[in-house]
C-alpha cells in the first residue's frame, strides 16, 4: 500500500463524521441522504453532503441515481470501502486488546452537547480511560464489555439516555449507568435501570464522588448493588419536593417496598435504608 493511500486512510479513520458513515453504510447497505442522516442523527446536512463528496473523491463511497424527477438518489460502499471498514473494525479490536484492558477503568460519555461531554471528559480522564459519544444511538454501539461506566444525558435526539438504559439492559449488556440530565426526577426515575441519577448542573467533585461510588459498587453482590441503585434512584427523586409530593404513586410505594425487602435481606439497618451511599 502507498504512501498516499496510507495518508487517506489514517485521515478518514481519524475524521469526525466519515468513520460514522462508512460504518452505517456497512451496516445498513445503500442508503438515500435523508437515511442516511436520520441513522446519523446529529449531523448536519452540510457535513453529511461535504463529507459524503469527499468519501466519493477517494472511491470509498458511490453516489447511484434512482430517478431523475423527482431526484433520488442512494449512496453504498464500494470494494475499497468495505475494506476501509474492516480496517476499522481491526483498529477497533486492537484498540480493545492493547489499549482497552490496560487495567484503568473505561467510561463512555454520552451527550449531545459536544462541550458538555467534553467537559466531563476533562473532569474525569486524569484517573479514567474516557471516550465519548454525540448521541444516544452512537452510545448504544459503543456500549460493550470494554466499557465499565456509562454517563449519558436524558433528553438526547433520537434515543434518549433513559432509552439507552432500557435497551443496554434488554441486551443484557452488565454496564452501570449515571444519568446526568437537567430534568427534574420524577417518580418514572425510580423504575429506570441506572444506578445514579444527576441533576445539572454538577459540580466535577459531584460527579467524580457519583463515579467513584458507582464504580466501588461493582464488588458487591448482584442484590447489593440492586439496593445500592433503587436507593440512589429514591433518594433523587425524594430530595425534589414536586416528586416527593407525589410520593402516593404505586411506582415510589412498589419502590420502597422493594428498598425495604432487599435491605431486611441484606440485614442493613432501617434508619440507613433510604441512604444511597456506600455500606
Amino acid at each position: 500500500m502507498s504512501s498516499t493511500t496510507n495518508s487517506v486512510a489514517a485521515s478518514i479513520v481519524a475524521a469526525k463524521w466519515k468513520p460514522h458513515i462508512v460504518s452505517t453504510l456497512a451496516d445498513s447497505g445503500a442508503l438515500g441522504f435523508g437515511d442516511l442522516k436520520r441513522e446519523l442523527e446529529s449531523i448536519s446536512n452540510k457535513v453529511l453532503a461535504n463529507d459524503l463528496d469527499a468519501l466519493q473523491e477517494y472511491g470509498i463511497v458511490r453516489r447511484r441515481v434512482l430517478s431523475e424527477d423527482p431526484l433520488r438518489v442512494e449512496y453504498a460502499l464500494t470494494e475499497s470501502g468495505v475494506a476501509l471498514n474492516e480496517l476499522q473494525q481491526e483498529l477497533t479490536a486492537w484498540d480493545d486488546e492493547y489499549l482497552g484492558n490496560d487495567g484503568a477503568t473505561r467510561i463512555l460519555v454520552a451527550d449531545d452537547d459536544e462541550n458538555m461531554a467534553d467537559l466531563y471528559a476533562t473532569v474525569l480522564d486524569d484517573r479514567y480511560d474516557v471516550v465519548t459519544a454525540g448521541d444516544g444511538r452512537e452510545a448504544l454501539r459503543m456500549l460493550d464489555e470494554t466499557i465499565d461506566l456509562a454517563i449519558v444525558d436524558r433528553r438526547m435526539p433520537g434515543l434518549s439516555g433513559s432509552e439507552v438504559a432500557t435497551r443496554r439492559a434488554d441486551l443484557g449488556i452488565d454496564c452501570p449507568i449515571i444519568i446526568c440530565t437537567s430534568l427534574r426526577p420524577d417518580p418514572s426515575v425510580l423504575t429506570l435501570p441506572i444506578d445514579e441519577y444527576l441533576v445539572k448542573p454538577i459540580s466535577p467533585a459531584e460527579l467524580r464522588e457519583a463515579v467513584a461510588s458507582v464504580i466501588a459498587r461493582s464488588d458487591l453482590s448482584e442484590r447489593e448493588r440492586e439496593y445500592r441503585a433503587l436507593a440512589a434512584r429514591v433518594e433523587s427523586v425524594s430530595t425534589n419536593s414536586a416528586s416527593y409530593q407525589s410520593a402516593t404513586s404505586s411506582a415510589f410505594r412498589d419502590a420502597l417496598e422493594r428498598l425495604e425487602e432487599l435491605g431486611d435481606d441484606l440485614d442493613i439497618d432501617p434508619e440507613e435504608q433510604l441512604v444511597g451511599g456506600e455500606m
